[in-house]
């Protein structure tokens, strides 16, 4: 009978714990999502992060087209990215 029980609550919880998670949104949501470059960032350009298009900025030098990038900070409507360490292209 207390297996039963506590198998019951385990399931109550993996089903209701998750909902109390706030979504993040905003800035807070932005940082340290992966994107690919559409052009070359000298130091300025444009990137792909979740389907959408943002003007970007390179922190840690020139990043060419196709590479895959970090965004590090978000500055107004531009993100601060630097280049991903994955050697993945797209």
């Amino acid at each position: 009978m207390t297996i039963i029980l506590v198998l019951i609550v385990a399931f109550i919880a993996y089903i209701f714990l998750p909902q109390l998670k706030r979504p993040v949104t905003g800035v807070e949501g932005m940082i340290g999502l992966s994107g690919i470059t559409l052009e070359t960032l000298e130091p300025v350009g444009i990137v792909r992060i979740k389907g959408e298009l943002w003007n970007a900025e390179s922190i840690n030098g020139t990043i060419k087209k196709g590479d895959r990038v970090i965004v590090e900070k978000v500055n107004g409507l531009r993100l601060l990215v630097k280049k991903s360490k994955s050697d993945r292209k797209y």
